[in-house]
């Protein structure tokens, strides 16, 4: 799987298993909060053998576990905090 973050990319050994656990093809296509005019924008594009690529965006809104992903991809500690606040 690869993950795009910022300018940079990495490859991380997550099992389809721990994928698709998360659920996201219950996810829909965009998240966003109207409120908020800046922030923060996010996107997920999810590209497996024999499937179509599924992308998700979001702008200032996330799905309900969102922040269980940020802790499988091993991101929780750089991005999880920021929701917190």
């Amino acid at each position: 799987m690869l993950i795009e973050k910022g300018v940079g990319e990495r490859i991380l050994p997550i099992t389809a298993e721990d994928f698709k656990a998360l659920h996201t093809e219950c996810w829909v296509g965009e998240y966003i909060n109207p409120s908020i005019l800046d922030g923060t924008q996010w996107s997920l594009r999810v590209c497996c053998k024999d499937i179509q690529p599924v992308g998700i965006y979001g702008s200032n809104a996330y799905p309900d576990n969102w922040d269980d992903l940020l802790k499988l991809l091993g991101l929780w500690e750089i991005y999880g905090a920021e929701q917190e606040d």
